[in-house]
């Protein structure tokens, strides 16, 4: 629900609506005194009311309406720490202002996030960006993650809301001893009080089933997106997903699920079969928190917003697009000669030069560089359809192979609609360090004329720095080793 643009620089009004959120002001100084919150806990669908009837609501068009918020600034400083996470230092540890997990980004519906970003990282360039937020321009399993939290209506009621509950993989990839953590997570609920629970998965390998013993919840957000609240007693969160729930804080009693004596129970995080980086064995306690008492599917994901999705008109160059999936060596990459190999959408795997970003290339009269796999999108403001399929070994080309592992394929910066699925094709992991990854050009067009020489000169100022630390082999972890071993995403 974050929009760009343009930011009002004006006092607050003194009677301008003011949102009080957990510990947090939402601000609309452009509103002035004609409107005012509307938010309870009885009804948490309304946003903002203005005095002649109209209001933001769940039920708003998000995608062309939005009240204006207010400019929130952040400012993340990367830098090396070790971290440890389970009872193992991990001397290569990589945090936002010292701390893991991150900062909390905390902003209001309508509002603009302005983000300073500094990188102190010795040995590493760094990318940071927002899982479903539209954004202007890996570290995360080292421990550059944070939760963000966009305050706004919500398609279902609750009384409180609890800090986002981020779950992660902490997995050194072998057999180890070591102590966990003294402290479980607790939450501590009043029994019939809703609460609302944002739950985020931060893994690199691992997808979980979420839940609560005894209890039951409604599931009312998925990545941003409202949706019409549904009750079930666990969820699978898969790899970048977040979902906000409400759980009912009145605990199952009955023979299958005796009510607990001390009034505390389990929340679980279960790595999921075939979709884990754990060895089998050697899985984490399951019971990573406690609910405790004071003493007194997808077919479920349906938006509140009705989305309406035109028949495709497939573009003549969309139509010869060939974009087949698979597993191969590329000989001018780096660990060529080794086991390591490079997942591809087409022809070949995505490997980046942040000396040349994409937006510098925009004047440039020949085709796109085939390394940075560029989809045009002939339409403005309509939507691209994209078929992604996991072809048979007999159809993938002698140089690539095939392997079914699991991992959600998401597009940063956009929501998306699930058009139609099937069973017939295998589940892929979409590893973007290995090269599975592509770009889609948007409105070219309009970004040439943001791109105007003044901010062009000063992306190449920074690219230009960046080109020369690049070239200093001495910067690099291995001074005999290879520079960049990745994609760059």
């Amino acid at each position: 629900m974050v929009r760009s643009r343009r930011i009002v620089q004006s006092s607050l009004h003194p009677m301008a609506p003011i949102h009080q959120m957990e510990d947090f002001i939402c601000k609309y100084p452009e509103l002035g005194n004609e409107w005012k919150s509307c938010s309870t806990p009885e009804n948490r669908h309304c946003w903002l009311k203005s005095f002649d009837g109209h209001n933001f609501s769940i039920h708003t068009d998000y995608e062309t309406m939005y009240p204006p918020g207010v400019l929130r600034e952040y400012w993340l400083v990367v830098d090396n720490k070790t971290i440890n996470g389970d009872g193992i230092d991990n001397p290569y540890g990589k945090v936002f202002n010292q701390t893991y997990p991150g900062p909390w980004i905390k902003a209001c519906w309508g509002d603009l996030i302005r983000v300073h970003v500094t990188n102190k990282l010795r040995y590493n360039g760094t990318t940071v960006h927002w899982h479903g937020l539209s954004h202007y321009s890996l570290q995360y399993a080292d421990g550059l993650a944070g939760p963000i939290t966009i305050f706004g209506p919500s398609s279902g009621h609750y009384d409180e809301a609890k800090d986002p509950i981020l779950i992660t993989d902490w997995n050194h990839r072998r057999n180890f001893a070591g102590s966990f953590p003294r402290e479980r997570y607790n939450i501590t609920v009043t029994k019939g009080k809703k609460y609302l629970l944002r739950i985020i998965n931060t893994s690199v390998d691992t997808t979980f089933l979420f839940g609560i013993d005894n209890h039951y919840f409604e599931v009312m957000s998925s990545d941003f997106v409202p949706i019409h609240p549904y009750t079930v007693g666990h969820i699978l969160v898969e790899i970048g997903q977040r979902y906000h729930i409400v759980p009912h804080a009145k605990p199952r009693n009955d023979t299958k699920f005796p009510a607990s004596d001390n009034g505390n129970y389990w929340v679980r995080t279960v790595a999921a079969d075939g979709c884990k980086g754990f060895e089998d064995g050697n899985e984490p306690d399951e019971r990573q928190g406690i609910l405790r008492y004071e003493p007194v599917s997808t077919e479920n994901l349906k938006p509140v917003l009705p989305w309406s999705i035109p028949p495709v008109k497939l573009h003549e160059r969309d139509r010869s697009k060939n974009l087949e999936l698979g597993i191969e060596k590329v000989k001018d990459r780096p660990h060529a000669g080794d086991k390591f190999s490079w997942w591809a959408f087409g022809e070949r795997p995505l490997w980046l030069d942040f000396s040349k970003p994409t937006i510098t290339l925009l004047e440039g009269t020949k085709e796109w560089p085939d390394d940075y796999v560029i989809v045009p999108a002939e339409n403005r403001d309509g939507w691209v359809y994209l078929v992604i399929t996991a072809p048979s070994l007999d159809r993938i080309g002698t140089n690539k192979t095939f392997r079914s592992l699991a991992h959600p394929l998401h597009l940063h910066g956009h929501d998306f609609a699930l058009l139609a699925q099937g069973t017939n094709s295998s589940q892929i992991n979409d590893p973007t360090t290995h090269g599975l990854a592509l770009q889609i050009m948007e409105r070219e067009e309009d970004l040439r004329k943001i791109m105007t020489p003044e901010k062009l000169k000063q992306v190449n100022d920074g690219c230009k720095k960046w080109k020369d630390w690049y070239g200093d082999q001495k910067n690099n972890w291995n001074p005999v080793g290879v520079f960049q071993d990745d994609s760059g995403v």
